[in-house]
């Protein structure tokens, strides 16, 4: 029998304020982890990467983890993941994940935020499966550079396609939510679409192409 989902976005779905990586590094900036270098190497990065590819030079773009200690930061995570991202995450998306659990369906994330983060949105949510942005490391440290593809805009209809529009999973029966018109065809790739948060003109093309409106 073919396996029923619940994929959800984070930034802006479950995570209806800031992105929880602008989140953490704000967090690092207060901590005194990242600093005036950092930040110009993020710079540089984005002046060498934009006029090729902008969603690159930005959303992409971890040029500021460089040289940084995976375990340090991964310890950060924890600390801010605690203190300031579990309370910023919708009771109403949280009550959506745990109705979607007890009815069966496999609780998915889809999501571009690093894997740092992701994983801890995984334990807390008891989600069967997460895809996010991986970070590299070498030597125990950050290069700076990401080891996954992207997860933003058709990049997450791609993932779907690839490693849930199989035998073992039913799309038709399966649930979507996420927040932004980039969203819209991972979204429609399941039987039961929504659009979370949306502005009006959105809403208003997500209703005609047939994706629920939802407000979280």
């Amino acid at each position: 029998m073919k396996k029923p989902l619940a994929a959800f976005d984070i930034d802006g779905t479950l995570l209806p304020t800031a992105s929880s990586e602008r989140l953490f590094v704000r967090y690092l900036v207060s901590h005194g982890e990242l600093t005036l270098t950092d930040a110009a190497r993020f710079v540089a990065r984005f002046l060498t990467t934009w006029p090729r590819d902008p969603i690159r030079a930005t959303k992409a773009n971890k040029a500021y983890l460089r040289g940084k200690p995976a375990s340090r930061i991964q310890r950060l995570a924890a600390d801010c993941f605690a203190r300031q991202i579990i309370p910023a995450i919708s009771s109403i998306a949280r009550e959506t994940v745990t109705e979607h659990k007890a009815a069966g369906r496999e609780i998915v994330l889809v999501s571009g935020t690093i894997d740092v983060l992701l994983d801890l949105f995984e334990d807390h949510l008891d989600a069967d499966h997460a895809h996010g942005t991986a970070l590299e490391v070498m030597g125990g440290l950050y290069t700076g550079n990401i080891a996954s593809p992207h997860l933003y805009g058709r990049a997450k209809a791609d993932l779907v396609r690839a490693v849930y529009d199989t035998e073992k999973y039913d799309l038709g029966a399966s649930y979507a939510y996420g927040n932004h018109e980039t969203d819209l065809a991972f979204l429609e790739l399941f039987g039961h679409p929504a659009l979370v948060n949306p502005d009006a003109r959105l809403a208003v093309d997500a209703e005609r192409r047939g994706v629920d409106v939802l407000r979280f």
